[in-house]
């Protein structure tokens, strides 16, 4: 008597379907595992961009209190509160006639520490004094 063949088409058919199984089990492993890097350089991102936002609303807090507002205010536009006194710099006016019968004016300018100011201040300064003397902090 003959075997059937039968069998032996099942028993390839089976392995055939097992093979499938494994190959699309291995690319669902592979993409799972695309999806969680992925995932974890987005949380990663989420978490540089939490930190961004703490430092953001750390700085706005710190923008809206008055002192700074007031430091701003003083520093580039030269704002001064009641009952500051406000020195203002001024010329020194030109040489009047000897003959004039105006009375003289005299003008009272602070010192000022060369050592402080910027270079090319302090060369302007050096070159517009009426004494040449170097002065050496």
């Amino acid at each position: 008597m003959r075997p059937s063949r039968k069998p032996r088409l099942i028993f390839i058919f089976l392995i055939g379907l097992c093979g499938l199984f494994v190959y699309s089990y291995t690319m669902r492993l592979i993409e799972k595992s695309h999806v969680e890097a992925e995932i974890s350089h987005l949380q990663a991102r989420i978490d540089h961009a939490k930190i961004e936002q703490h430092k953001l609303l750390a700085e706005r807090d710190e923008l809206a209190q008055a002192d700074y507002i007031d430091r701003a205010a003083r520093k580039l536009f030269d704002f001064a509160r009641p009952g500051d006194t406000v020195l203002v710099m001024v010329k020194e006016p030109a040489l009047a006639p000897e003959n004039a019968d105006s009375p003289a004016i005299t003008v009272v300018t602070p010192a000022v520490d060369l050592q402080y100011l910027p270079v090319w201040q302090q060369w302007v300064s050096f070159f517009t004094s009426d004494s040449f003397a170097l002065q050496i902090p």
